[in-house]
């Protein structure tokens, strides 16, 4: 369900029983005023999205569910700025299914 910006879902049943499939996952990313915009899109259902990088610094948004009509986009804000191009490089995005089933 979409509610606002934010979307939930419901499973009656553990995570584990479901057969989930590869939402694929698209990444955009852009700098912009001193930090990385990262737009991430899905195809399909993506459960617990999450943003990760290998420099010091903070997400807008921490982990969320994608859903196909409404990408979302998060912003990295490195503790130095001058670390903007390593956290482009370093970027790495996860959901349920690929920390599960790949």
């Amino acid at each position: 369900m979409l509610d606002g910006s934010v979307t939930r879902h419901f499973a009656p049943k553990p995570y584990k029983a479901y057969a989930f499939r590869d939402s694929k996952i698209q990444v955009t990313k852009a700098s912009t005023d001193g930090a990385l915009a990262v737009t991430v899109a899905a195809a399909m259902p993506a459960y617990f999205v999450a943003l990760q990088c290998d420099v010091p610094g903070h997400f807008s948004d921490a982990a969320f569910d994608l859903i196909p009509v409404a990408p979302r986009t998060v912003l990295f804000r490195p503790d130095r700025f001058t670390d903007l191009e390593a956290a482009a490089q370093s970027l790495t995005v996860r959901d349920l299914f690929s920390a599960t089933c790949r």
